[in-house]
């Protein structure tokens, strides 16, 4: 006791106005009171327990989940090591100095309360600092390990797929790790437009240049905005007629797959002479097709209609409030009007040119629509489907980015990743066939053909060799037949080199440490008033209720559903406190979950340093919050003492 006596002395002796120099000394005594207890030994058994837990955790591929495995175990456990020294030894050292008056010796001295609890904090953040070093540094050897027999895995993987390799791109992911390995970091560039859904018409397409498409069975569209015509005004003095003069190509069939006999094989699809069938809806503009009304009093805003042999779409409008009567559409209450027409007969491609939608009153006045149809995939829909065929004209799906740097591409050649839904309704069986085209600004386009992944995302490498930046146009399609692919905007990333493996590394780690460090501070500040035992039941209640900060509020895709079981409880239990601790204890407290690193840093993500600066800017100023309520609680136990 004399020895620490002493050293805190020696601590505030000359006193300045400044008070890192004092902060500094506590600190250094702090970190040498936790290396006299020998903390530091948890390192060998965190690093042996990382190992044994990444040895024996299943994985779906050795080759693709080895990495992200052994990198995401590493960072859990030092997670798990900076919770034990924030609830325990945190919440050990000033209970343990006021019970061998160390801390009244202190206290005695022109050393403030601020400064006692600033100093504990500090010496136990560099405390758990040097721990995650240590930790890290053995961790990050046994991926090194990992990384050599991966590469070699890899290797010899590659060799067993080339010779059966259908498409090569599909080699691209276990190409990289074989030449590069498994050690890869990358940045996501989005897309800045798309998916824009067209049509690959292909070499053979003889139709007018002039029109828009769309083709049966995608649920693409031709729309006409009618804002500007009057067909609410003339519909509601008698019925309306609106003629659209469209174009119809019958598109190629693709070949069919072969059944066990001949007496099972499909029937055959409608004779070339049979009418052509679309879906015609008039429904205000951002609502999107639903489904046609079945009882007869109810208004249709959406039917089938047949096509003249020319090619005329007739379509009588009736007012809002007229009868129901088929054939007949009624006029929406509200909102500018949108005419959007279907294909729905397979195989069909049916377009139109600008000029070619009229709309008849009931009187023979007569309006033309000069504009063009515009074609999209629906009203307010962020996922769309991309539909296959075989063989063209087939549906596309175009990406746009507009303008990537040469400085931003790394020293590694630039990679897409494709993930989409694949189809669930179709057989498991099937192998879907995609393309992908990359168009550069000249025009010179190179194409890859893939096998999609059905677990995770399709990595496909571009040469630099034929793009070094600037902007990029990428194409997908569906090659198989009745098969669809479900496509968000971020269906399609670029993927660049986000640099040294290590470094993204050492990043986790610091914000593992910004994470103790917020812990550290929390343990401190109770420990300041309370009981050790105490102190660590506060503690822990304050890190659970922070983790479940988002669950508790709702602010989490599980977080409405915990909500409203809690509540359920309290109600059956005629307790009504759970309104008032949401309110009063749960939305002060900070959620503790974003300095947890994500789990995307683990498969390879780059942490960007605006997050990790963010990161550490929150938890600079939430531990002088604690502190400062630390020394305010410090005192009272001065006072009561």
């Amino acid at each position: 006791m004399d020895r620490h006596t002493n050293n805190s002395e020696s601590i505030v002796r000359p006193r300045s106005r400044w008070p890192w120099p004092r902060i500094r000394a506590l600190a250094i005594v702090t970190l040498r009171q936790g290396l006299r207890m020998r903390l530091w030994v948890l390192a060998a058994p965190a690093i042996a327990i990382l190992v044994a837990a990444d040895v024996s955790s299943p994985r779906f591929d050795a080759v693709f989940d080895g990495i992200p495995a052994a990198v995401g175990t590493s960072l859990l456990v030092m997670t798990v090591m900076a919770v034990l020294v924030g609830l325990f030894f945190a919440t050990y050292a000033l209970p343990s100095e006021m019970e061998s008056k160390v801390a009244h010796t202190v206290a005695t001295k022109p050393v403030t309360a601020a400064e006692i609890v600033a100093g504990k904090v500090l010496g136990l953040s560099l405390l758990l600092a040097a721990m995650l070093a240590a930790v890290g540094a053995g961790a990050y050897a046994y991926i090194l390990v990992r990384a050599a027999d991966i590469q070699v895995q890899a290797a010899r993987r590659l060799d067993e797929l080339r010779p059966r390799a259908t498409h090569p791109a599909d080699l691209n992911a276990v190409e990289a790790i074989a030449r590069r390995g498994p050690l890869q970091t990358y940045r996501y560039h989005a897309a800045d437009e798309g998916p824009e859904i067209g049509i690959e018409y292909g070499p053979d397409w003889r139709g007018p240049a002039d029109a828009r498409w769309v083709l049966a069975e995608t649920g693409m569209r031709l729309s006409w905005s009618l804002a500007a015509a009057p067909v609410r005004e003339w519909s509601a003095s008698g019925p309306c007629r609106v003629t659209a003069s469209l174009l119809v190509e019958r598109a190629p069939c693709a070949a069919k797959p072969s059944t066990e006999s001949p007496q099972q094989a499909a029937p055959d699809e409608k004779p070339a002479d049979a009418p052509v069938q679309v879906l015609a809806a008039l429904l205000p503009a951002g609502r999107d097709i639903g489904r046609i009304p079945t009882d007869p009093r109810e208004p249709v805003y959406q039917d089938f209609f047949d096509l003249s042999a020319s090619g005329v779409l007739e379509v009588t409008v009736l007012a809002a409030d007229a009868p129901p009567v088929k054939g007949a559409l009624n006029v929406p209450a509200g909102g500018d009007l949108v005419l959007h027409v279907l294909a729905a007969s397979s195989g069909m491609l049916v377009g139109a040119r600008g000029g070619s939608l009229r709309i008849v009153g009931p009187g023979g006045q007569e309006r033309l629509v000069e504009a063009a149809p515009a074609v999209n995939p629906g009203e307010m829909r962020r996922r769309v489907l991309l539909a296959g065929r075989s063989i063209a004209p087939r549906q596309t799906a175009l990406f746009r980015f507009d303008d990537v740097r040469p400085g931003r591409l790394g020293s590694a050649d630039p990679a897409f990743e494709v993930g989409f839904s694949l189809d669930a309704w179709a057989p498991p069986t099937v192998q879907p066939d995609a393309r992908l085209t990359f168009i550069r600004s000249d025009g010179q386009e190179r194409t890859l053909l893939f096998h999609p992944e059905s677990h995770h995302s399709t990595i496909l490498y571009l040469d630099r060799e034929f793009w070094r930046g600037g902007p990029l146009q990428v194409r997908l399609e569906c090659l198989t037949d009745e098969d669809y692919f479900g496509l968000v905007p971020d269906s399609v990333r670029l993927r660049l080199d986000g640099g040294p493996h290590v470094l993204n590394f050492a990043r986790g780690a610091a914000m593992v440490w910004l994470f103790g460090t917020v812990l550290v501070a929390i343990g401190t500040v109770m420990s300041a008033r309370l009981s050790w035992f105490v102190s660590i039941l506060a503690t822990i209640t304050f890190f659970v209720l922070g983790m479940c900060r988002g669950f508790i509020l709702g602010s989490t895709p599980l977080g409405p559903a915990a909500r409203r079981l809690a509540q359920f409880a309290c109600d059956r239990l005629a307790w009504d406190g759970w309104r008032w601790v949401a309110q009063y204890v749960v939305v002060p407290l900070p959620d503790l979950r974003v300095l947890v690193p994500d789990e995307s840093l683990s498969m390879g993500q780059v942490l960007p340093l605006a997050d990790l600066g963010q990161a550490a800017a929150w938890t600079a100023a939430g531990s002088v919050v604690l502190v400062l309520v630390g020394a305010w609680l410090l005192k009272r136990r001065e006072v009561a003492a």
